[in-house]
């Protein structure tokens, strides 16, 4: 008979935390038997589309904080006495503030970390992210600088970096025509939040000849960004499910994140895709590009010199198509499922193994 994990996922949109969790069920489903927690329609509905048991939570709990941490503490409750998980999963820092409910019922827990754990989190909220994690039996960082910030508050045997990754492996298409000869197509990818640097792409634009920009992603900062690329070559595609034909169709990814950023999936992404990568130096962005070995890296914030290293490799076809082969075999190394399979099931078996306490 196989362990039973309870999930749950409740951010009350669809973005990169949710996309992870749909994933990770994937995953964990051939082996266990697997049932998710959700807010999020768009989360329910891709897990509908796998077979994967969901139960998404009321209206009231996408609508409100209190609502959503209201209905999802009575839905763990019940499923702990319906389902009888073996272990429970919780995906996030939301999450993690619910972990008291299954401690209680002595059933394992393991937390996703996916931001990291800074300053700029009032000391309130970290000491109860940190109180919270104690409980946990795991933690998954998704990133060595997340493991790094929680080990001067959580025991280190709790904490363990694994990766995100693509559960397929697109085709990588060919880089061979000299993209100096006509416009060069720049692509930013991701929730259009000031954090997330789109606005320093945009002022670069100023700087930049015979390019174009093509932004992919919806989010609060959608307006404020339409004004701010008023008289640039810029087209906003909104939020797009497969972003697969937009990496086939640029010559360069920029990704311009500020220290916001747990581990962002875009870089990863596009090196799938064999898209070359410009990247800002932020730490989990540096990491994903291996210390930036198999991407270019302008310092995060400067507008200028992002616009200069964008004209140098508009410029520098060979170096692109080096780019484009060093991301490829970095996303094939570290980010496929075949990488990641054995060490999250080691992880769930040693968690499942001690049972309710």
């Amino acid at each position: 008979m196989k362990n039973r994990i309870l999930m749950m996922s409740i951010g009350p949109v669809f973005g990169g935390a949710e996309g992870y969790s749909v994933k990770l069920a994937k995953l964990l489903t051939g082996r266990y038997h697997v049932r998710v927690i959700v807010a999020d329609g768009e989360i329910f509905r891709r897990l509908q589309v796998l077979n994967i048991e969901a139960v998404q939570l009321p209206r009231e709990a996408v609508s409100s904080v209190f609502g959503r941490y209201y209905y999802a503490a009575r839905e763990i409750y019940r499923q702990l006495r319906i389902f009888r998980p073996d272990g429970i999963h919780l995906n996030g820092q939301t999450e993690s503030y619910l972990s008291a409910i299954p401690w209680l019922f002595r059933v394992p827990i393991v937390i996703t970390r996916h931001v990291p754990f800074t300053e700029r989190i009032p000391a309130f909220k970290r000491l109860l992210e940190v109180a919270n994690m104690i409980l946990a039996a795991k933690v998954i960082c998704v990133s060595t600088l997340i493991r790094r910030q929680l080990s001067a508050a959580v025991p280190a045997k709790k904490l363990v970096v694994l990766y995100n990754w693509l559960d397929y492996i697109p085709p990588a298409r060919a880089y061979a025509r000299d993209r100096t000869e006509s416009t060069f197509r720049l692509l930013f990818v991701g929730r259009l939040l000031a954090g997330k640097g789109l606005f320093d792409v945009i002022e670069a634009m100023r700087h930049v000849e015979n390019a174009s920009l093509d932004v992919v992603g919806s989010g609060c900062d959608m307006e404020a960004a339409r004004a701010a690329a008023t008289g640039f070559p810029v087209v906003f595609h909104g939020y797009q499910e497969d972003c697969g034909p937009f990496y086939r169709a640029a010559d360069l990814l920029i990704f311009p994140s500020h220290p916001v950023e747990g581990q962002g999936q875009v870089p990863f992404e596009a090196m799938a895709h064999g898209l070359p990568c410009l990247i800002s130096d932020i730490e989990v962005a540096m990491e994903t590009a291996d210390g930036g070995s198999c991407a270019e890296v302008f310092p995060c914030g400067n507008s200028v010199e992002l616009a200069r290293k964008i004209a140098a490799l508009q410029a520098d076809p060979a170096r692109l198509r080096e780019l484009r082969q060093k991301g490829i075999e970095r996303f094939r190394s570290t980010y496929t499922v075949e990488s990641i399979r054995d060490p999250y099931f080691q992880l769930f078996d040693s968690v499942l193994s001690r049972g309710r306490r």
